[in-house]
C-alpha cells in the first residue's frame, strides 16, 4: 500500500487537516507528524476534492464527523 492510500474517509480528512496546518507552519504539528509529512503527499483525488472546498471547510466537516462519532459512542 502506498503512503497516499494509508488513510481513507474520516481519517483522510483529519490527516488532510493536519497536513494543511503543517504546510502553513511545520512547527504547529508534533515532530513525528512533521517527519511523516516531509515525504507524504495527499492522494490526487483528495487534493482535487480539497481544492474544490472553500478554505476552512475541511475543518468544519471533520468537526461535524467527530461530533457525530462522539454521540454514537
Amino acid at each position: 500500500m502506498s503512503a497516499g492510500n494509508d488513510f481513507q474517509g474520516v481519517n483522510l480528512g483529519y490527516v488532510l487537516e493536519l497536513y494543511e496546518k503543517y504546510l502553513a507552519n511545520p512547527a504547529s504539528v508534533d515532530s513525528a507528524t512533521r517527519s511523516y509529512f516531509e515525504s507524504w503527499r495527499p492522494p490526487e483525488e483528495a487534493r482535487t476534492a480539497a481544492e474544490a472546498l472553500p478554505a476552512g471547510e475541511i475543518s468544519k466537516i471533520v468537526g461535524v464527523v467527530n461530533l457525530a462519532e462522539s454521540i454514537r459512542k
